[in-house]
């Protein structure tokens, strides 16, 4: 029976189905790692563990300065023989192999950053041995309740099947082409094998000489070493035809092969070469098996592959040398027919007998021959009919094996036989096309080519072919597509886990955006109504959550910019305009570390740009620039026309940049070292949102600097405007601002947040609004006629009915003119715009949202 403990306050029946880790959660003694008992844990690391709990796919949690491990029941599977061992142990000490690459990775994490690979190898132990296995992976900062960083998120996709089916696709692939001679069969088998020694460390070709079988291609072996060892095993195969698993290697050889691993090649398969079980067996091949994968259905179906693929290309081979010389023999028949016609008075009867010859050898190679006179009669030796299904050695009329033909092939052979026999391509005929075989009524796939014989005045008298069945080059060509269409559909599963994670960004970027609501809104109450001596704290609280606020709409806007869902919403504008808007953006963080500003920037420089965007880019420059300079420093800010452009540039006299840094420092997530304390802070995506932007107005962003504490520069280069004719910055201000108040209204604030709808409400009631708060939408229809307020801020994710649903039962009851409609909501994406647009709102804030942006909308649609 399950326990009835507690975690954190939360009962074990609330993760669901996932009973492995829910059962070790409530029973585990806690008290007994660095942790501590359930009781003491941050309510955040309830939640988060709540949360992978919930979750379907594979995710870690690492806590605290041993990165104490709780993992969900898909983890437990990567985990193997680890688990439930190592669940809440050190994660030191449970992965030593990996742990030398991963901990770096969590060291950034651990100091702000995130850390996305994608299909990296890790070796595992999970079989108890090292594993070849492949991976995407996610490393996130968790905070505690306090804020500060004190764990990791690691959500897992393992992607191992998918990249070896493309490695293992690719060699099948490249076995496909066919040889003309065996010397050109054996370079190309050689070149594909040689291409994946991890999947295949060594393999020999055996080809069968009727003496004995004799190796005819190695790869991973060198050409002087004994392999004799094998031979046995190989005659077996070449006998029976049963494939055969070798245990053995290194006793079988009497020597030890190594590959592309440092561990022995302690495994190999035996299989026969042939294109089908029904097939004659042209040879065997033996493959090694990687010491580092487990042998299973798949790796043996791709042994069988290949050896499929090397039997198609020896049968054609074979085929194509029986069918040269038949050609050649009949040549010769003919011209000895034609050399006795002076001395017979029937050359037709050394023509026939030419001709049986051809037959007697044709049926040694397992081809079919045919032969189709004037009068449609088709005549087809032994071999053939098998194929056919029909009675051997009587004639057939040509309609009557046109029959047995696919439907979807027939036409394709009568319009063949007709251009052969019209002279068309030098009479030479040639057809693939299925038939019913013997027996099974199963399609079988043929091969056939003829040419066409006329008399000596030239009148057509019948054409002569062969055929061959090609079933198991089709089915083989099948496999192939196969192969590729299971790695495409890994890849595109991988693609949607990558999708889902820009969702889960999402959402993290809503959840923290709405706690930021009431603490802005906090900060203005306080700041309307606290004394002077409280104004430090004040200013201290604003910049950290304006700072948090920050991050949140980098993260955001990095995600968008990255999947191409920016727009530019362009006008003409002044460079001086867009340097002042920036410079009141980041004014306080300049303020506080007093820091000079050298301005050189000239009025009549003109660009066509997004304002708020260009402002976001200039803004990222400048703070970077204050937060890693020192103290008091100055920072310079230059613009100037070059050409048909304009340069604008930020000069530090910072920490600077160092010189392997500088080709890499607008990539993703990429931040130089820092003291651990984070001080600078950031999760490194200014500088790749600052690019992203820049490239997006056709523009280009340089770094530079002499290295270490000698300062950087980040040089803007953008296309000037055609013409000039900006707005002023007084312009932009005064279309901007918002108009007065004239007339007080009555507010209905509906939120499910207590604290921000609380604190709003008494904002706006300072302002002199009539308001009333309530927190879900049936409370707001059931209050409204008895308050009828003219306004209503409708949070959108409300329980039970959300903000959507409010609004239109809303517009079915009061028209637009009578009521506004705004829709508060964490997600700002233009498809949520277009949504509340749809749903009736006038309004759509973003949070959170200033007491100042709310009353000039509030006034606005007054």
């Amino acid at each position: 029976m399950r326990s009835s403990r507690l975690i954190g306050g939360v009962d074990p029946a609330c993760y669901g189905s996932l009973l492995v880790t829910a059962d070790l959660l409530a029973t585990y003694d806690w008290a007994g790692t660095s942790l501590g008992p359930v009781s003491t844990w941050p309510k955040s690391l309830v939640g988060y563990v709540k949360m992978i709990m919930e979750m379907p796919s594979p995710a870690i949690i690492f806590w605290g300065p041993e990165q104490t491990q709780i993992y969900n029941a898909g983890y437990a599977v990567i985990m193997g023989p680890r688990h439930p061992r190592y669940f809440a142990g050190s994660y030191r000490e449970c992965w030593p192999e990996t742990y030398p690459i991963i901990y770096p990775w969590m060291q950034q994490v651990l100091a702000g950053g995130t850390w996305e690979v994608k299909d990296t190898s890790i070796m595992m132990t999970r079989h108890g041995f090292n594993e070849e296995a492949f991976f995407t992976f996610t490393f996130s900062p968790l905070r505690d309740d306090t804020g500060a960083i004190a764990g990791i998120y690691q959500p897992v996709l393992e992607v191992t099947a998918a990249v070896l089916a493309a490695r293992r696709a690719e060699t099948v692939r490249a076995l496909a082409p066919r040889a003309d001679s065996l010397r050109e069969l054996t370079e190309a088998a050689v070149t594909a094998l040689e291409a994946n020694p991890k999947c295949v460390p060594f393999s020999l070709v055996y080809l069968d000489t009727t003496i004995d079988v004799a190796v005819v291609a190695r790869t991973g072996i060198e050409a002087s070493a004994d392999v004799t060892g094998f031979h046995a095993i190989a005659r077996e195969v070449l006998a029976t035809g049963i494939p055969r698993k070798i245990d053995n290697v290194g006793d079988v050889l009497g020597w030890t092969h190594h590959g592309a691993w440092p561990e022995p090649t302690q495994l190999a398969y035996a299989v026969a070469i042939r294109r089908s079980p029904a097939e004659r067996i042209h040879g065997v091949a033996i493959f090694g098996i990687s010491p580092r994968l487990v042998f299973d259905e798949t790796y043996a179906a791709f042994f069988n592959a290949m050896a499929r693929e090397l039997g198609a290309n020896v049968a054609a081979h074979v085929a194509t040398q029986a069918i040269a010389t038949a050609l050649q023999r009949e040549q010769l028949g003919r011209a000895r027919a034609e050399a006795e016609v002076a001395l017979r008075t029937d050359a037709e009867i050394a023509l026939r007998t030419s001709e049986e010859r051809l037959r007697r050898v044709i049926e040694v190679s397992n081809v079919g021959t045919w032969e189709l006179g004037t009068d449609d009669v088709l005549r087809m030796d032994t071999r053939l009919c098998e194929l056919f299904g029909v009675a051997k050695g009587a004639p057939y009329d040509l309609e009557a094996i046109l029959a047995g033909i696919h439907p979807e092939d027939r036409a394709m052979v009568e319009h063949a036989i007709g251009s052969a026999r019209a002279g068309e391509n030098n009479g030479h005929y040639h057809a693939e096309f299925r038939t019913v075989g013997t027996g099974d009524g199963r399609w079988r796939w043929l091969e056939s080519r003829g040419q066409r014989y006329v008399d000596g005045d030239g009148i057509p008298l019948r054409l002569i072919g062969v055929a061959v069945e090609i079933t198991e080059r089709k089915e083989a060509e099948a496999e192939r597509a196969r192969l590729l269409e299971t790695a495409e559909g890994a890849r595109a599963e991988a693609e949607g886990a990558n999708r889902a994670k820009d969702e889960f960004l999402a959402i993290l970027g809503h959840e923290l955006r709405n706690p930021l609501a009431p603490i802005l809104t906090a900060l203005h109450l306080l700041h309307e109504r606290g004394g002077p001596e409280t104004v430090r704290e004040h200013n201290v609280i604003e910049r950290q959550a304006r700072h948090l606020l920050r991050l949140v709409d980098d993260l955001l806007d990095v995600s968008r910019i990255t999947r191409g869902m920016v727009t530019l919403q362009t006008e003409q504008v002044e460079v001086l305009d867009i340097v002042t808007a920036a410079i009141e953006t980041v004014h306080p963080m300049i303020e506080q570390r007093r820091h000079q500003l050298l301005l050189e920037v000239p009025r009549g420089l003109v660009l066509d740009a997004d304002v708020s965007r260009m402002t976001q880019v200039l803004s990222n420059l400048l703070t970077n620039a204050a937060k890693y300079s020192a103290v008091g420093s100055p920072i310079g800010i230059r613009a100037s026309r070059t050409g048909d452009g304009i340069e604008l540039s930020v000069r530090d006299h910072g920490i600077g940049i160092a010189e392997d840094m500088l080709p890499r420092v607008f990539e993703m997530f990429t931040q130089e070292r820092q003291a651990l304390d984070r001080s600078s802070g950031g999760l490194g995506l200014g500088l790749t949102i600052v690019r992203s932007l820049v490239e997006l107005h056709r523009g280009t962003v340089k770094a530079r600097s002499e290295g270490h504490k000698l300062g950087s520069e980040f040089v803007i280069s953008l296309p000037a405007a055609m013409t000039s004719a900006p707005r002023t910055s007084a312009e932009v201000r005064a279309a901007d601002a918002p108009e007065p108040a004239t007339v007080q209204r009555r507010v209905l604030i509906v939120d499910d947040n207590e604290d921000a709808a609380e604190l709003l409400g008494e904002a706006l009631s300072d302002l002199g609004y009539t308001v009333r708060v309530v927190h879900d939408g049936a409370s707001a229809l059931s209050i409204f006629d008895e308050y009828a307020p003219s306004i209503a801020l409708l949070d959108i994710g409300l329980p039970v009915m959300d903000g959507y649903e409010v609004s239109r039962r809303l517009r079915e009851r009061h028209a637009p003119d009578k009521l506004r409609l705004i829709a508060v909501t964490g997600y700002g994406q233009p498809s949520d715009r277009e949504r509340s647009r749809i749903a009736g709102f006038d309004e759509h804030l973003v949070k959170p949202v200033s007491v100042r942006e709310v009353h000039a909308v509030l006034s606005k649609l007054s």
